[in-house]
């Protein structure tokens, strides 16, 4: 996703529940370092926008777990909504 497609669904007011995992790297990449280069990345660290601002900035709601715990509480209140 490219963040657009928040604003189709909002338009389309289409009832989506979307989940934004944030691991602040390219996953992938970096695994793949990790095993052919002993560690040693090279641009697979990322700095992201501020996720829950997005969506206020598209006028919708949203949510912010930080941790394993709240995330059933955060999907509920947001399957609810």
């Amino acid at each position: 996703m490219s963040g657009l497609e928040l604003g189709t669904m909002l338009q389309e007011e289409l009832p989506v529940v979307t989940l934004v995992v944030n691991d602040a790297c390219l996953s992938l990449i970096k695994a793949s370092q990790d095993r052919h280069y002993s560690g040693r990345h090279l641009a697979v660290d990322l700095r992201g926008p501020d996720y829950s601002r997005f969506a206020d900035s598209y006028g919708t709601r949203s949510w912010s777990c930080r941790d394993e715990e709240s995330l059933s509480s955060c999907l509920a209140d947001a399957f609810r909504s």
